[in-house]
Order: structure tokens, then sequence, then C-alpha cells
């Protein structure tokens, strides 16, 4: 009854400073139950963490009894009706949930649908861990025209095409563009790495700002779950400035010139959940040799007929 109570307090005061913003508020969500992992209620203090769309929008701990009461803020909700930056949930929004381990990340089977102040009771069960793969490298704007990222694989060896995919978010949408790496051109590289080269398959991504998200699917969950997240903003006033995709966290900076990229810093690559710290603008790495040299047959093909074209015109004009 007390937790309650402190539930419907904080709606209140949030409401409350929302409307002396002059904004009309979007309730937050609210979600209580009890979390256990493999038939065990999680330990006191466990941390639960609430996303929508890649982005850590919430966090709780776990009572001495395995319950846990979480809530996830709206949108718009704490600077007026800011509509270039998203700052929590609208109705419709999915939300999943993590519990994180010894370094090992676990996800909910359940996931919930945000209802403008519903407050809603569901027991989360964590079973299946993901690894946390990473976005390495963006190249936004190479010198061939045909953009290109390197993912990082903790456990690269059992990583199937087919159960991840390259997703970036649109004015209003959350999936502008998605490709699943089995549909793209990828490659182990350097061979025996971490690292995936990826090649997107064309002009994806703006060097001026952006955002790109590395998604997997759970089977457990039959649901796809947003591992990682990257958002880029070239400079002060860049063109990074509609929902979803930008959002709360904090962009990595920069100018991607030509042949320029963000990268990540450390080794292993650095993941705070903020793309300022985590990323640097630096020179791009190349592409694989040889999937470049994939390309000489077709460029020795083209050479090859317009060679032959030029001889036959130059023997009619003979003629």
């Amino acid at each position: 009854m007390y937790i309650k109570s402190v539930v419907m307090l904080s709606i209140v005061v949030v409401l409350g400073a929302a409307t002396l913003a002059g904004a009309a508020p979007i309730i937050p969500y609210n979600q209580y139950g009890l979390a256990s992992m493999n038939g065990t209620n999680l330990p006191e203090s466990s941390v639960i963490v609430g996303w929508i769309d890649g982005v850590k929008y919430s966090n709780t701990t776990v009572n001495a009894t395995g319950n846990y009461d979480i809530i996830i803020p709206g949108d718009d909700i704490t600077s007026g009706l800011n509509n270039t930056i998203k700052e929590g949930g609208v109705d419709g929004d999915a939300i999943y949930f993590t519990y994180e381990n010894a370094g090992i990340v676990y996800y909910a089977n359940q996931t919930s649908v945000y209802v403008n102040g519903s407050s809603v009771e569901l027991n989360l069960t964590f079973y299946e861990s993901i690894q946390k793969a990473l976005i390495y490298e963006v190249v936004a704007e190479p010198a061939d025209g045909t953009d290109y990222v390197y993912l990082y694989f903790p456990d690269i060896s059992s990583v199937n095409y087919q159960e991840w995919k390259l997703e970036r978010c649109g004015n209003g949408t959350y999936a502008a563009w998605s490709q699943i790496l089995s549909n793209l051109t990828v490659a182990q590289y350097p061979a025996g790495s971490n690292y995936l080269y990826v090649d997107l398959g064309g002009n994806v991504l703006s060097p001026n700002g952006g955002d790109l998200k590395l998604l997997r699917y759970s089977t457990s969950a039959n649901a796809w779950f947003c591992v990682d997240r990257v958002e880029w903003n070239a400079s002060v006033n860049g063109t990074h400035s509609y929902v979803p995709g930008n959002t709360i966290m904090p962009d990595a900076s920069g100018a991607t010139t030509p042949g320029m990229s963000i990268k990540r810093v450390g080794t292993p690559p650095q993941d705070t959940d903020n793309c300022s710290a985590d990323f640097i603008v630096t020179q791009a790495t190349e592409r694989p040799p040889f999937v470049t040299e994939m390309h000489l047959p077709i460029m020795f093909f083209i050479l090859l007929c317009a060679t032959i074209f030029c001889v036959i015109k130059g023997r009619r004009k003979i003629d």
C-alpha cells in the first residue's frame, strides 16, 4: 500500500510540474509485479531497467520479496512540448526489460505497451541472455558513396546473421530503414577478430546527424530487442532533430566529412550509453580488401565493354 501511494504521489508531482510549464502532459506508465529467473525470485537490490527502442528510460530495484515497481516517464513532460527530443513513452511504444548479473544481460520474456497513465501488474521472468554486441564504427560518408559499419561481438562464433538486423529511425517512425544481416554483405574483418564489416547497400545514413540500431530476435519473447543504439549529430544545429530518432541519449559529435567516421574508444569498445563519451571522429577504417576485390571483375567487364564500343565506333567513322 505504501509503495502504491508513493507511485501515485510521484505521478501527481510530475503532472503538476508539466501543467505549470504549460504543456499537455503524457502521464507516466507504472508497472509492478514479481521478478524471477529460472523459477527463483531475483535477489534483493537487483536492478531492472526499462527500455524503449534502445534507450534506457527508467530503472528500479527488487525488494526483499522479489517484487519490483517501475515508472516509465512520458514524452514531452519535463520541458514542455519538445517535438525534437523523445523524452519518454507515448501510447503504443513497446517496452522491454533487462536484468544484469555478473556481466551477463538477461531479457524478460514479457514485453509491455505504453499506455498513458496506466498502472499494470505484470510478473517478469528473465530467461534469455543476449550478448552485448555493439555498433563499433559508423561510416556515413564513404568516398565511394556506399555506407558501411563495423560491429563488435564478444562471441562472434555464435552469431546467426538471420537473428540480427540493423535499423534506423525516420521522422515519426521507428524503422525508416531496416535490414537483416543475412540480406547484406557481411564479412569478419580482420580475420579471426570480433568485428564484422557490414555494407549497408547504399546511401542509407546522413553524415549530418542520425541514429542506427542493432537488434536481435528473441525466440523466447517473440520480439526484436534493441541491443545497441548510436546517435550522432555533426554540428550544434545539425539535422538530427526529429523523433523518435533523436532521444535523451547524448549524441556523438563532430564533422563526419568524406573518408571520416565515428568510432568507439577503448579495447574492448567502451559503452556507457553516452555517445558523446563513447565515440570519436577519426579516419574511417577501410573496407576489407577481399570485399573491394569482389568488384574488380565488374569493373573489368565495364572497361572491356567501353573499349569494344570505342573500337566499333571508330571503325564506323573510318567506313
